[in-house]
């Protein structure tokens, strides 16, 4: 985000057009790097996505401390009940409204996001 890596964010691949399965996802680390994860036909959560083209959005919920709300398994509710809000812009964070539509191929390279505040 303006240059810097932006940590506690997630990363959302939602399939678009043919592409089949159902999306993957992975959070940021403080160094701004991520690692997605999908699952298979075994509902077996497996690294990476299938090929195709994907929707990307990114996103970043602050509760009213301004401490980042994740998820985790010990999270039994929304963002929206500790009064989370999203900290990023539309443009980023809903995947109707992204600005990224991205082929991943095998093998390919590693996919980096560039977000402004707004």
């Amino acid at each position: 985000m303006d240059g810097e890596p932006l940590g506690e964010a997630m990363v959302i691949f939602i399939p678009d057009g043919g592409t089949v399965g159902q999306g993957g996802n992975g959070t940021t680390e403080g160094n701004g790097k991520y690692v997605l994860s999908s699952r298979n036909d075994k509902g077996e959560t497996v690294p990476g996505v299938i090929p195709g083209k994907y929707r990307v959005a990114v996103s970043r919920m602050v509760k009213p401390d301004g401490t980042v709300w994740t998820p985790d398994a010990t999270n039994s509710s929304g963002p929206a009940t500790v009064g989370a809000r999203e900290e990023l812009a539309l443009e980023y964070s809903d995947p109707r409204s992204s600005l990224w539509l991205i082929d991943i191929i095998s093998g390919g390279p590693p996919q980096d996001f560039i977000l402004n505040k707004r």
